[in-house]
């Protein structure tokens, strides 16, 4: 069985509610990214703008430990986050195989998935991006089975113990 870990960055719950289906269906491991001190919304905002890192809680997971990290986060002015920003500073070379999702009001996901991808060094398993629309009219539940069962498919193709 491959050891699978989500980890996500969630402000509104949006996120959140996508990791904690991820993790369940794939049996994962579920770490959420913890500011030191969170800043209010104008001033995040400006930070993912400017391409700012914020400073993080310890992280309970190595990622290096896992065959699979699912990174979850919303997008932001169609950038990271600080805090998924800083995880992927500090983390991203020590992740073997990635895929990512995002939660966004209607656009930006795939800037935010180049930006993630840099930080990886590697392209994604699979990616999924979940609009504001995805989440008020429920469609994000089968978005997120079917990037469920194409990791679930793609580990047992690639053999992955």
């Amino acid at each position: 069985m491959s050891r699978v870990l989500t980890v996500y960055y969630s402000r509104t719950g949006h996120t959140h509610t996508i990791a904690e289906a991820v993790a369940r269906g794939l049996d994962a491991d579920l770490e959420e990214l913890q500011e030191r001190r969170k800043q209010n919304l104008l001033i995040a905002g400006l930070s993912a703008l400017f391409k700012r890192e914020a400073e993080l809680k310890p992280a309970a997971n190595d990622p290096g430990d896992y065959d699979l990290v699912v990174l979850g986060t919303p997008v932001w002015g169609a950038n990271l986050p600080p805090a998924m920003r800083r995880y992927l500073h500090d983390n991203g070379n020590r992740i073997s195989k990635a895929a990512f999702f995002c939660t966004e009001g209607g656009s930006g996901g795939s800037n935010v998935f180049r930006q993630m991808e840099e930080f990886c060094g590697q392209p994604p398993l699979a990616t999924l991006e979940i609009t504001e629309p995805d989440l008020k009219s429920g469609a994000h539940e089968g978005k997120t089975a079917g990037l469920v069962e194409a990791l679930r498919s793609g580990l047992a193709v690639a053999g992955t113990p």
